[in-house]
């Protein structure tokens, strides 16, 4: 994926990465921000970069989506505020953000070459039998299709005259050319790069290796795969179930047996924010985030 340079929010919170790492550091060497100001500069900065995070959080209590990762967040940062843990709050949330951002720029990129790539792809061939461009969709298996060079190979095949060097890197990701000689087969999406040549068609048009391989991406775009499918389910249940184990964790000793409060408090915290980063962790691993609310 290419650096973002031009995308202004990527450069932002690059900026603000900068700032939380610099301040988290400080923090370790014993230089913090003075209370009582820290809380409140804290909170403006995690409110300017993850304002959305936090108020999809919100929202997710009243629907009741307990598994939802913006609701995650919002728990986390609570906690961290409470354990007055800012500069670990403000990490967390920017680099959630800034996730959230390179998801979007990949999935963006990756969508933009596959179309790119589609629309050059040849939509005519040049039959020989015929002396005409015919559309590849109506070329049959064992037709003789001519390809000049600079032109890229509209169907798969092999070469029956001529000889090329063809680019294959749209399909095998291979950049160096190869040599292709009479008998070498050929893929569809595919560059000839500098002779002329005949080719006997081998597939038809959606059959071929190019149109295979567009069709399993969009697939594979528009639906989840079994490990995300998997995860989806683990956490619809794993993080209600840490939560309620958390509030127990809570309530029982201080409600029931009398302990201290802010003791036993923070250890619930803890126990969830342990929690949490294992799903986040697991989350990410599964390549999914925010798609399942």
């Amino acid at each position: 994926m290419k650096l973002p340079i031009k995308d202004k929010k990527f450069l932002f919170l690059l900026f603000a990465i900068a700032i939380v790492v610099s301040l988290e550091i400080l923090s370790i060497v014993g230089i913090d921000i003075p209370m009582p100001y820290a809380p409140f500069i804290y909170a403006t900065f995690i409110l300017i970069i993850g304002y959305n995070v936090l108020w999809n959080g919100v929202k997710a209590i009243f629907k009741l989506q307990f598994s939802n990762i913006n609701l995650l967040m919002l728990i986390a940062v609570i906690g961290a505020f409470y354990l007055s843990e800012f500069p670990e709050a403000a990490v967390l949330v920017v680099l959630y953000v800034l996730g959230e951002r390179l998801e979007d720029i990949g999935i963006a990129n990756s969508k933009a070459a596959l179309d790119d790539l589609v629309s050059k792809a040849p939509k005519t061939a040049f039959v020989k039998s015929q002396n005409d461009n015919i559309a590849i969709d109506k070329i049959i298996v064992g037709t003789i299709i001519q390809v000049k060079p600079g032109e890229m190979i509209p169907l798969d095949g092999k070469i029956i005259s001529g000889e090329t060097v063809v680019d294959e890197a749209a399909i095998t990701g291979e950049p160096i050319p190869k040599d292709k000689q009479i008998g070498d087969n050929l893929f569809a999406g595919t560059l000839n790069k500098n002779g002329f040549i005949e080719i006997e068609t081998t597939k038809l048009s959606v059959d071929t290796t190019f149109s295979k391989i567009v069709r399993l991406t969009f697939e594979a775009q528009a639906n989840k795969s079994e490990t995300q499918k998997f995860i989806q389910q683990f956490a619809k249940y794993y993080t209600p179930a840490m939560l309620v184990l958390s509030l127990l964790l809570f309530v029982v000793p201080v409600f029931i047996l009398k302990l201290d409060f802010d003791q036993w408090l923070q250890q619930a915290i803890t126990l969830f924010s342990n929690r949490l980063s294992l799903c986040l962790g697991h989350l990410y691993s599964s390549g999914y985030l925010r798609s399942y609310w």
